[in-house]
Formats: C-alpha cells, sequence, structure tokens
C-alpha cells in the first residue's frame, strides 16, 4: 500500500475501535456524559491510552510527509476573543505528545523541597506569620467519566481530520525547535516503550500501537519533505 493508503488504512481502525470504546464505556459522542463505574472506565483507559500512542505516531509520520512548516506569527486580534460558556462542552485538541515518563522517586524529593524540611523559627510575641490552611478540594465523584468523554471525543475529533493535527505538529515542533533547552525541546515521541504498551501484545490495538510505531520511526529515520 502506499503512504496515504496506509494512512487511511490505520486511521479507520483506529476508528473503529474508538467506536467499540464509546460503546464498552456505554457514552454517546454527543456532548452530555453519563455516570460509568471506576472499574469500566479503567478497563476503557486500558485500550485508549495505547489507541491514543498509535494515533499520536500515525499524526508524526504524516507531519513526516508533509512540508515543514515554520512557526507561525500571529498578529494582535482586532477585537476581543470570543471565550468559551465554561460548560465544558467544547471538545479539547488532541494531545500530540507523549506525557512524560513519571519517576516517583524524583517526584517525593521535590515535595520535599517545597515543604521545606528546615527549621521553623517561632516568635513567642505572636508576631510569626500562622499559616494558611489550604482549602478542601471537592471530591470527585469515582463514577464521573467526564475527563474520559473529553479524551475521546478529542481522539475522534483528529481522526476525522488528520491532516489538521500533522500541521498542528509541524507548528508546535518549529516553536520548539527554537526554544531554550530544557522540557519544551521535546519531540512529541518520548523514548522507549509508548503509553499503553503492553509486552504480551495480543490485543488488536497492541498491533496497531506496534504498526504506526513502525511508520514513526521510519519516518524519523529520513529527513522531513522542505520542497
Amino acid at each position: 500500500m502506499t503512504g496515504a493508503a496506509t494512512t487511511e488504512f490505520h486511521r479507520k481502525a483506529l476508528l473503529g475501535v474508538l467506536a467499540g470504546l464509546f460503546l464498552l464505556a456505554g457514552l454517546s459522542t454527543g456532548r452530555g456524559a453519563v455516570p460509568v463505574p471506576r472499574a469500566v472506565q479503567l478497563q476503557v483507559l486500558r485500550l485508549l491510552r495505547p489507541a491514543e500512542s498509535a494515533l499520536r505516531r500515525l499524526i508524526f509520520a504524516l507531519s513526516r510527509e508533509m512540508r515543514a512548516a515554520a512557526a507561525r506569527v500571529r498578529g494582535k486580534p482586532a477585537g476581543k476573543i470570543p471565550r468559551g460558556t465554561g460548560t465544558g462542552e467544547r471538545v479539547p485538541p488532541f494531545r500530540l505528545f507523549d506525557p512524560r515518563k513519571s519517576f516517583p522517586e524524583l517526584s517525593q524529593e521535590r515535595a520535599r523541597r517545597r515543604s521545606g524540611c528546615g527549621p521553623t523559627i517561632y516568635f513567642f510575641d505572636g508576631s510569626d506569620r500562622r499559616p494558611e490552611a489550604e482549602a478542601e478540594k471537592p471530591v470527585r465523584d469515582p463514577d464521573d467519566a467526564a475527563r474520559l468523554l473529553r479524551r475521546m471525543l478529542a481522539m475522534q475529533k483528529a481522526l476525522e481530520n488528520l491532516p489538521r493535527e500533522a500541521r498542528r505538529l509541524l507548528r508546535a515542533m518549529a516553536k520548539r525547535e527554537t526554544a531554550p533547552p530544557g522540557p519544551k525541546r521535546y519531540g512529541p515521541l518520548r523514548p522507549g516503550h509508548p503509553p499503553g504498551y503492553r509486552a504480551d501484545g495480543r490485543r488488536a490495538v497492541d498491533a496497531l500501537l506496534y504498526e504506526c510505531g513502525v511508520m514513526a520511526r521510519s519516518a524519523m529515520a529520513r529527513p522531513p519533505d522542505t520542497s
């Protein structure tokens, strides 16, 4: 198959996986979410993570086939920028970059430094500043599937227009090329195993992730088209 035919084949396969996830979760593709048991949400996430990783690699491979675009220089808007209504009904953009691997030992060390483990000095005249009580965070309903639905809708929106997502990635990468050294210079695909990878690879989505990963590595090995 040609590159376009291969991309379309995997796009349709990912759409089929996503349709199965909507069915598994009992969610519609509309904006309204329904409560989903936590156990079912975890089951969906185990399939959604590798599907998202496969889509990122498909978008990356497509972006390498497109003309490399420079970062856009946007002018100041003439009027007020329209904002959302705050109802959470807007479909968020698909996340084009793999989440970084977390290292619990480093997170604990950063938390210890932020908390300040040094000596605390108190003044007996009452002039010392009392620590402010932290506001309690509202307890989240474990059966609330709103976040899960937004991720699935974002993936569906990306699959409906892959060239648009590839252009988004090209613009993001053009900006990162001029960024100072640090996390903002990272590429879209993290080294090592992608999110959602499983060594046994028995699921259909595992085969999709492997094939899209091969496409991404092949695209990475050749320079982008700048013609």
